[in-house]
């Protein structure tokens, strides 16, 4: 089937056909489960070799292993979610705005974009670790639901929230070195630490500065200063005590 044939196929639109037979749209490009035909079905590679796509870009909800064929360059949000994904090789340098990779088979977030100018969603997968993950998250980071036990590899910097409930994580070590919103750090050991709303950057950097937490032991006279002193808040000493050693 010629390039042309798979446009009108896919219902492409306002495409250019490149010299090296890749495609650019200056559109949204709906490849989506819902987005197709009955007839076309669930797609497991991409039908299409893209290059620059200025808006939005879906290929979700399909039995993809592999992200080849896709867009370098997109300009909107690029929807790779609920596929079989292992690896996010081929997937694009560029994203101006949110990135979702949630639902897929993902132990790590190497070949991420280097930045996204939105949300970066990666619930829901096998992550073991961050590596990989983009230096810069314009708004808000989403790892939850996955099998981290820490974070190093996570952003630098996240414009907004940053959120990673549901993982195995016992320490902050590893941290963005800005998180513009709150932090999600629930049904985690070290949520058990943190059994308050409103967690920020300022409460992580100061429980790190005072090094509250140190190969597993607690230090209980620092943790009552940050948590009591600095924040006002409260402590569960016996939840702690189900995943740390407390040195009183």
């Amino acid at each position: 089937m010629s390039i042309e044939e798979l446009c009108e196929k896919f219902n492409l639109k306002d495409y250019t056909i490149n010299d090296d037979g890749s495609i650019d749209v200056d559109n949204h490009v709906f490849l989506g489960t819902y987005d197709l035909s009955a007839e076309i079905g669930y797609l497991d590679e991409l039908p299409l070799n893209f290059n620059k796509v200025t808006g939005d870009f879906y290929c979700n909800e399909h039995v993809l292993t592999t992200l080849k064929g896709s867009p370098k360059w997109v300009g909107g949000s690029f929807y790779c979610n609920d596929n079989k994904l292992t690896s996010l090789e081929y997937s694009p340098v560029y994203v101006g705005e949110s990135f979702h990779c949630g639902g897929n088979r993902l132990i790590d977030l190497k070949f991420s974009p280097e930045s996204v100018g939105d949300d970066f969603n990666c619930i829901g997968n096998i992550l073991t670790s961050l590596e990989g993950s983009p230096y810069k998250v314009g708004d808000s980071f989403y790892c939850n639901d996955n099998k981290l036990t820490d974070l190093k590899g996570c952003p630098e910097e996240v414009g907004g929230s940053f959120w990673f409930t549901n993982n195995e994580i016992y320490d902050l070590k590893e941290f963005p070195k800005s998180v513009g919103g709150k932090i999600g750090l629930k049904n985690n050991p070290i949520g058990s630490i943190f059994q308050f709303g409103g967690i920020d950057i300022d409460i992580i950097k100061a429980f790190n500065t005072f090094k509250v937490l140190k190969d597993g032991v607690v230090n209980l006279k620092r943790l009552k200063y940050v948590i009591y002193e600095l924040f006002d808040q409260f402590i569960y000493l016996h939840l702690v005590s189900e995943y740390y050693k407390i040195k009183k």
